[in-house]
């Protein structure tokens, strides 16, 4: 937002007084709707493929295999674990960036309203479709 303070000293004051401390704070539950499966499933997926390559695709033991090879079967267990995480972490996805959409169309339009202030000028079931972006804000 041009105009609205040019360093962080004169930013945080004026976002303090406009919506709080939660201002800082606001796009944590959105961040871990989204991390908190993903970084799950990497683990779970990960050590599940890395088993599976040495025992299904793998010809030879792991404490055979040359540092080269572990490498190599690594990260194809890496690559699949990483196609799974994003099938899983792909909802969460869409919904962060339909919240940022909405954000910057709020800001694009009432620069320096707070969601708090937004919210009591508006309907709460207008309130609803302006969440999906179908609310035309002019």
């Amino acid at each position: 937002m041009p105009g609205f303070a040019s360093t962080l000293r004169e930013a945080w004051p004026k976002m303090v007084q406009n919506e709080g401390y939660g201002t800082f704070y606001k796009g944590l539950v959105p961040l871990w709707g989204r991390q908190i499966p993903y970084t799950m499933m990497k683990f779970a997926c990960f050590e599940k493929t890395l088993e599976l390559l040495y025992k299904y695709v793998v010809p030879k033991p792991r404490d055979q295999c040359t540092k080269g090879e572990q490498l190599v079967v690594t990260f194809a267990a890496g690559y699949i674990a990483g196609v799974f995480c994003a099938i899983v972490s792909h909802p969460a996805d869409t919904v962060v960036s339909k919240l940022n959409q909405v954000c910057i169309a709020l800001c694009t339009h009432y620069p320096y309203s707070s969601w708090i202030q937004l919210k009591n000028k508006a309907k709460y079931n207008k309130l609803a479709s302006l969440l999906l972006c179908s609310y035309n804000l002019r």
